[in-house]
């Protein structure tokens, strides 16, 4: 008789319908005891859904989340065979003193993650992290990112079948929101490189005419918290999350108010600036 079972850890999330990821373990692990000695599992490391770039990195990145506090993969971890690995050479390893801090130091150089200043092509797809503490420096960074692939990059054209130098219309940028794509599409004008945005938006949900209505409302009652919320949150001010939260609950006041409000000491920067 043969036993065959299909599972997929990173799948077992769905806990409301009794989802189990130890289950997958405990089946491998009865298989296995049929049959010692044998090679009873094994790794699907071929998808039609993704490059296998973006799969390696996200094994590795999501590998944190499964170590013990010694650093040690839990049974459960998020890395699950070495072929789902990309492996990274020698000289990507080391991050350039330039780069914002992403994930610790301990975590760039560990060769797990692509350094930022490695000089891949589009053929090997090394990925690396951009973080900064603003959108906006998170923008220059990207932008500059970006004007290092298309100095040197290379890039397999589908139409002709040929390798040739990239092009800014071979990058493409995806947002989780609509909300920071303004200081991105700033920050690659400023670095010289032409940007298309698709927005797949009708007239009244463009960023534009919601901002413009989030004025509008706030003037209609300026006393109302929400609205002056919706106006400082806005592209147009850009308040961060926390400074909304720490003015909560007089940001009506926050703004209408002669004098500065206490809690813009507690506040970043960049917040304590627009404020």
């Amino acid at each position: 008789p043969s036993i065959f079972i299909v599972g997929d850890r990173k799948q077992s999330i769905y806990g409301f319908r009794d989802a189990d990821v130890a289950l997958v373990d405990e089946a491998a692990r009865f298989v296995e005891a049929l049959r010692p000695g044998g090679r009873p599992r094994r790794a699907i490391a071929v998808s039609f859904r993704s490059a296998p770039g973006i799969l390696a990195f996200i094994n590795d990145l999501f590998t944190t989340i499964g170590s013990d506090a010694n650093g040690q993969l839990r049974k459960d971890a998020f890395r699950y065979a070495e072929q789902d690995r990309r492996c990274i050479p020698a000289d990507c390893v080391a991050p350039p003193s330039n780069i914002p801090d992403i994930l610790g130091r301990r975590a760039l150089s560990s060769g797990r993650l692509a350094a930022l200043g490695a000089t891949p092509d589009f053929h090997h797809g090394l990925l690396g992290l951009i973080a900064a503490d603003t959108v906006r420096s998170t923008a220059d960074l990207v932008a500059n990112e970006v004007t290092r692939l298309l100095s040197g990059a290379k890039v397999h054209d589908r139409a002709t079948g040929v390798v040739r130098a990239a092009q800014p219309a071979d990058v493409a940028i995806l947002f989780r929101s609509r909300d920071s794509h303004r200081e991105f599409e700033d920050a690659l004008d400023r670095a010289g490189i032409p940007t298309y945005v698709y927005k797949g938006l009708g007239f009244f949900e463009a960023d534009e005419i919601q901002d413009a209505v989030a004025v509008l409302r706030y003037l209609a009652d300026p006393l109302s918290p929400l609205r002056a919320a919706t106006l400082l949150r806005s592209r147009l001010v850009r308040l961060s999350d926390g400074a909304i939260a720490s003015l909560a609950p007089d940001l009506a006041q926050a703004i209408l108010a002669p004098e500065p409000p206490a809690a813009l000491e507690t506040l970043e920067t960049e917040d304590r600036s627009i404020l």
